[in-house]
């Protein structure tokens, strides 16, 4: 890398004096080696303090000045839409952060010097930390977005033998004790005459005994007992399905309603879908709106 020189001529000598190098050139802005590599020697505590400015792999000379301009164009770019950070709102943030840590001020500069940093430089990385956070809330999650598609091609990418969608069912379930069951088919009596009078006329036979109806709403075939899930299928709205036998008792189930939602497994992993994509997108937006956002200042690296 080539740099531009500062030189500081001396009155006793005929030499120039070698003082600074030039690295950056962000508007009037200039920043040296010096402060590049100042920011270098403390990148471990930069890391914890604000990982969404430093998080490089590699701790370059390069990468840092790159993340230095992106927190300059921010910078400009908050101050435009009349987010500045005070002085003093960093400050209520450092105090907020040790009353959390239940740390005091001699306690925190006693942690800043054990990482080889001043508090001046502590605060100015809480500025920036803020200021980053009011630009990914106010300038790029406004720009995200996820759509349902999105959200199902992801989910078929991660559980390849599950499925997005479900029949969500609305049921009236009538249960018969097998005995009462037994005993009408031996009668020759139709129990299913007698569920289908007691459905038209809401009045149950005297014949049903302690037969009972119980109606189930948004019941999603995702979990069902597959004997069921199959008989549900078959059966359309507004019929009755076949008897299913279940433990001690024979189940009718009238089909009110059924529907096509989101299975339960979809359902659950949407929100973790949702911020995976967003943050995988946040990246190619965030790197676009740099890249269009540096054509307004002038920018030199040497």
């Amino acid at each position: 890398m080539k740099y531009l020189l500062l030189f500081l001529l001396c009155a006793s000598s005929a030499h120039a004096k070698l003082l600074d190098k030039i690295v950056i050139v962000f508007n009037d802005k200039v920043v040296t080696l010096s402060q590049v590599e100042r920011v270098q020697k403390t990148m471990n505590a930069r890391k914890e303090i604000s990982p969404m400015i430093y998080s490089f792999k590699e701790n370059t000379l390069e990468n840092i000045s790159k993340a230095l301009v992106e927190s300059f164009t921010i910078r400009e770019k908050l101050g435009e839409l009349g987010f500045i950070v005070s002085d003093e709102q960093v400050e209520e943030q450092i105090k907020s952060t040790e009353k959390r840590l239940g740390l005091s001020r001699s306690a925190l500069l006693q942690f800043l010097k054990s990482r080889n940093m001043t508090f001046d430089e502590y605060f100015e990385i809480i500025r920036e930390a803020m200021e980053y956070n009011t630009f990914s809330s106010r300038i790029i999650e406004p720009l995200i977005s996820v759509s349902d598609q999105q959200l199902k091609n992801e989910y078929y990418k991660r559980f390849k033998d599950d499925k997005s969608s479900s029949t969500i069912y609305s049921l009236i379930d009538y249960r018969v004790p097998k005995s009462i069951y037994k005993k009408l088919s031996k009668s020759k009596t139709s129990v299913e005459s007698l569920i289908s009078d007691w459905h038209k006329s809401s009045k149950k036979s005297k014949n049903l005994g302690t037969s009972t109806k119980n109606e189930i709403n948004e019941l999603s075939d995702d979990g069902l007992d597959k004997k069921i899930s199959r008989i549900l299928k078959k059966t359309g709205t507004g019929k009755m399905s076949q008897a299913v036998l279940l433990g001690n008792d024979y189940h009718f189930f009238l089909v009110v309603d059924k529907k096509i939602g989101e299975s339960d497994n979809f359902s659950r992993s949407k929100g973790m879908l949702r911020s995976a994509l967003a943050m995988e997108s946040a990246g190619s937006i965030k790197a676009s709106w740099f890249e269009s956002e540096y054509l307004k200042h002038y920018i030199r690296f040497f």
